[in-house]
């Protein structure tokens, strides 16, 4: 026992007290189990503690933010007491009380390994206990022989590559678009007022939203279309770009022109994409009406669509830039469509891992429920695989896409193979795929 502060401790490390900021020291005392504490009772056995349920969460990038946030402060208020997270608990969060933090494997770098452990012991009078699993690695085994490695070193700023043309584009995209909704929604009020979430079904095409009933809108008129293209056409680089900051943009973009035209041709994309989804679920309804069959699955999916923020589908679509990492993801559709998906969860993956996790029948956990992958989510025309063929010589390995009938002119007997060109589970990824192995790998 401590003879300044009482802590009671089974262990005695050169008198040591194990309380943060305590200078007492440690005394073997003998045990009274009429003035001990309960712990105390529970060190020496002559007590049996009665112990309280003990919960479980999960915090990763896989569950929405509103569960994220409520995971937290139950956190916070002891409702949850053993929290599995991943990078997204490493900065920005603080638990006063926090005392014990396992680590699965050896941190990445020096700055990890302090954001990780440093979530830990902020209470007063309160130790903190890190420990760190380190598995059958190389890295790992450097860090088990020798741990002052993970706590040295420079800490490097984070460093953003300005001349990356996606994420430069993507940047001259929110930089357009920005002036785009001031001028149309601040300005020309066209969708009345307006708060936070800035509806999607304003932007869509009139021709995509034909059918859909006028009470499902919340525009000020069903003739209302917020006309993106149109509008930049109008624009030069004079009126858009101002700062210096934007003409460093148009530098890695290879211009103001050039940059708008891969910006209309990606927003032509999305909508495109998305106008399809909701043709198709229009007709799907009206089969379904038709047949007396329930529509309220379709019709959810609708109104889904429709009351989408803009900001996010475009973001999420890549044509806005994405705060988050990795920037380029592979969707787990978890709903009969994807505007009507759990809405607890959002199941996505970086194209290098997609093909491995989201394969038909592999299983992902999230949010203590298993999810399990089915195949590829076919809606619209733009989702459908298209096949393709090719033909390689054996001799040389050249290869042709020039069609079935292609032939190699090295004097080999040439192998003619079907692919298929398709959207796996997210309608992210463009995949070449063959019985005989990947042509190209990944097509982003």
């Amino acid at each position: 026992m401590c003879i300044r502060c009482g802590i009671v401790t089974p262990y005695s490390a050169r008198q040591v007290c194990p309380r943060k900021e305590c200078e007492g020291k440690l005394e073997r005392r003998p045990f009274d189990p009429a003035q001990a504490n309960i712990v105390a009772r529970w060190v020496s056995g002559t007590h049996t503690p009665r112990f309280t349920t003990l919960k479980s969460e999960e915090h990763t990038a896989q569950i929405s933010k509103d569960v994220a946030k409520i995971i937290e402060e139950d956190f916070r208020a002891e409702g949850v007491n053993l929290l599995s997270s991943t990078t997204t608990f490493e900065m920005g969060i603080n638990i006063g009380d926090l005392q014990k933090i396992l680590l699965r494997n050896a941190p990445p770098t020096s700055a990890n390994y302090v954001q990780r452990v440093g979530r830990s012991g902020r209470g007063e009078e309160k130790n903190a206990v890190c420990v760190t699993l380190c598995r059958r690695t190389k890295y790992d085994a450097d860090a088990w022989h020798n741990p002052p490695r993970l706590m040295s070193g420079e800490v490097r700023p984070p460093t953003v590559f300005t001349k990356n043309p996606v994420i430069a584009r993507r940047h001259f995209n929110a930089t357009v678009y920005s002036q785009f909704l001031r001028a149309k929604i601040k300005d020309d009020r066209m969708l009345g007022e307006v708060k936070q979430n800035i509806r999607l079904e304003g932007f869509l095409p009139l021709d995509a939203r034909k059918g859909i009933p006028p009470k499902w809108l919340k525009i000020p008129s069903p003739d209302i279309f917020l006309d993106f293209r149109e509008w930049l056409n109008g624009q030069s680089e004079a009126s858009v770009v101002r700062t210096a900051t934007g003409r460093s943009i148009l530098n890695a973009i290879n211009g103001f022109e050039n940059g708008k035209i891969i910006c209309l041709e990606s927003y032509k994309t999305v909508l495109d994409t998305i106008a399809d989804e909701l043709r198709v679920l229009m007709a799907e309804r009206e089969k379904l009406f038709g047949e007396g069959g329930s529509t309220y699955e379709t019709e959810k999916a609708i109104k889904d669509i429709l009351d989408s923020n803009v900001i996010d589908v475009l973001a999420k679509r890549g044509f806005l830039p994405r705060y988050a990492f990795p920037l380029d993801l592979v969707t787990l559709e978890t709903g009969w469509s994807r505007w009507s998906r759990d809405v607890d969860v959002e199941l996505s993956r970086d194209r290098s891992l997609v093909i491995a996790e989201f394969a038909p029948r592999a299983q992902v956990i999230a949010h203590k429920k298993v999810f399990t992958s089915a195949g590829l989510y076919i809606v619209s025309k733009t989702d459908e695989p298209q096949r393709l063929w090719f033909s390689k010589c054996p001799g040389d390995a050249s290869r042709s896409e020039q069609g079935p009938r292609s032939i190699s002119l090295q004097g080999h007997a040439v192998r003619v193979i079907r692919q298929s060109r398709g959207k796996i589970l997210g309608l992210s990824l463009n995949l070449r795929l063959s019985a005989y192995g990947s042509k190209k790998g990944l097509k982003v």
